[in-house]
């Protein structure tokens, strides 16, 4: 199973730090679920190496699309805030293709951008609402043994 998994990281950036250790921790914890299973994960934080290489917009664009096209889902993390616009055209992405798509939010539904939540018309789009960063680790785990 190949998975493109989408997470904010841009807005936790900054170039004196880096990107927040609080939050880093958070993804670094996230990406152990996907190490401990038989899948191929396809995502930015380990291309760029947390931002450390990070690539032109094209480049971005260009291997974020060619790995949701050849993923069998895609996993976003759309953190505590206002979902990044890179992880909505990385969901409107996999919807086109079709992809099974899972939202991991901790917001109200209401809450999601307008679009987002009509996704569903076009591609099989799962919400995930979780309140601590333990329930993503359980759904998270839970659900590629689903999948796979």
């Amino acid at each position: 199973m190949k998975i493109f998994f989408a997470a904010p990281y841009m807005q936790y950036f900054s170039p004196e730090v880096g990107v927040d250790i609080d939050y880093r921790k958070r993804i670094d914890n996230i990406m152990s679920v996907f190490k401990k299973k038989p899948i191929i994960v396809y995502s930015a934080y380990a291309r760029e190496n947390w931002v450390a290489d990070i690539d032109s917009p094209e480049d971005a664009v260009d291997y974020d699309f060619r790995s949701i096209e050849k993923s069998d889902i895609l996993i976003a993390f759309l953190g505590d805030t206002i979902p990044s616009s890179g992880v909505i055209l990385e969901i409107g992405f996999a919807a086109a293709l079709k992809k099974r798509i899972y939202l991991f939010h901790r917001t109200a539904l209401d809450a999601l951008p307008f679009l987002v939540k009509g996704l569903h018309i076009w591609a099989e789009i799962t919400f995930i609402k979780y309140d601590d960063d333990s329930d993503v680790y359980r759904e998270l785990s839970s659900l590629i043994d689903n999948e796979l």
